[in-house]
């Protein structure tokens, strides 16, 4: 973990005092008009209630004025209303709906008739948070296997970035070990930037793959990351500090921000990356020209007298100067013809227009079984009935026939 966090201290030297004004940062939510006209009053009225809430340690301490309950029941209808209102702060400090999302969504979490059901699967999760007879792992699996799009308490328009942030807030003071974090677009990239720095190169691109990236276990990796990174011998910084770090935005005197830094990182990583494999691997071309000299190899070895003088030119062979017409004989692979896609046959080229009735006829006669055609200039003979995905009966077909048709030009 050391690549990382060098990574970052060295390009941050005051990182500590970054991380704290990070953490301590006043969104000026409150005065978001975007809000006010989708909400229907609903967000005016939880302004007038809870307006002082603007930062991390506000909305921390509104959730713990809650018990740690572990029965449905426990709740009075005041601690409902505090739990429902914390979520909503959550909500509206993560700006939900501003930015990638639909501000519908948060229509949604407004909405009076969603308020009962909400209220219902937050207890629900809180009671998990609060389970002391599970492990921290166990807990956090849970609720985010519940909260998530096809969970049993997944709360509409609500996602990963989102339910997350509740988690870190609802499960302050509840974990000794393992601390719930924000998991949204930018953590995911520190995520994967983590790995890159361990050298997971391809689990690192799996969570590239929005269908693979936000599940419990790649939230429990990455939880595990952040409480190794924020280790004395790393970072030195609580967990939460270090989340609102790497999340920072702000640009710091000629330096990027740290978010801007890692995003900008982990593109140059994918682009070495890219470049070494692309590099180790046999380009397309390359590989079909083995193919192809491999294949007439084989064959001028069947054909050594016929072949001693024949010129190689990719996916055809040529024979010059046959018989006193000086014809040239072509054997040649057509199509993707190295593959089971195309096919073979040999043309017949230089032919004198006197001459070509004459070899027509002889060689439709010859070869009753193969497609002739003798449309243009040349004349083409092709095999008709051959598995093409067989090497050496291609070959045969070539050594077969091929005395025949110089027999007939002879």
């Amino acid at each position: 973990m050391m690549n990382f966090t060098k990574l970052i201290t060295e390009k941050y030297p005051d990182y500590k005092k970054i991380a704290n004004k990070a953490f301590d940062s006043n969104y000026s939510i409150w005065e978001e008009p975007k809000y006010e006209n989708k909400t229907k009053g609903r967000f005016e009225e939880l302004k007038e209630r809870r307006k002082t809430i603007t930062d991390r340690t506000k909305i921390l301490d509104l959730y713990k004025t809650i018990e740690h309950h572990t029965e449905i029941d426990d709740f009075n209808e005041e601690e409902e209303n505090t739990l429902y209102d914390a979520f909503l702060c959550t909500m509206v400090w993560g700006k939900i709906g501003l930015y990638g999302s639909k501000i519908d969504f948060f229509k949604n979490v407004f909405d009076d008739k969603n308020k009962a059901d909400i209220i219902a699967k937050l207890k629900f999760i809180w009671i998990i948070l609060c389970d002391e007879n599970k492990t921290e792992k166990e807990r956090i699996t849970e609720t985010f296997d519940y909260l998530k799009k096809d969970g049993a308490k997944h709360i509409d328009g609500v996602g990963p970035a989102f339910f997350t942030k509740f988690l870190y807030f609802a499960s302050d003071g509840k974990f000794k070990n393992i601390k719930p974090l924000i998991y949204d677009r930018v953590m995911l990239r520190t995520h994967r930037t983590i790995l890159f720095s361990l050298g997971e190169i391809d689990k690192a691109r799996k969570l590239e793959n929005k269908s693979y990236n936000y599940n419990s276990d790649n939230y429990i990796e990455y939880l595990g990351f952040m409480k190794s990174l924020s280790k004395k011998e790393e970072f030195d910084l609580e967990p939460g500090h270090l989340e609102a770090l790497l999340f920072s935005d702000e640009e710091y005197g000629n330096c990027l921000s740290c978010r801007s830094f890692i995003k900008k990182y982990e593109k140059q990583q994918l682009k070495v990356i890219n470049k070494l494999e692309n590099n180790n691997k046999p380009k397309e071309d390359d590989n079909q020209n083995n193919i192809q000299q491999c294949f007439w190899d084989k064959l001028r070895n069947r054909l050594s007298t016929q072949m001693k003088c024949a010129v190689i030119k990719d996916r055809s062979c040529e024979l010059r100067k046959i018989g006193n017409g000086n014809y040239t004989l072509r054997m040649r692979v057509y199509s993707n013809g190295f593959n089971k896609n195309g096919y073979q046959a040999f043309g017949i080229d230089n032919i004198k227009d006197n001459d070509k009735v004459k070899l027509e006829k002889e060689i439709k006669l010859r070869f009753k079984n193969e497609v002739i055609d003798c449309s243009g200039k040349s004349i083409i003979i092709r095999n008709k009935n051959s598995d093409y995905a067989n090497e050496e009966k291609r070959i045969e077909w070539f050594v077969d026939n091929i005395n025949k048709i110089i027999e007939i030009l002879k």
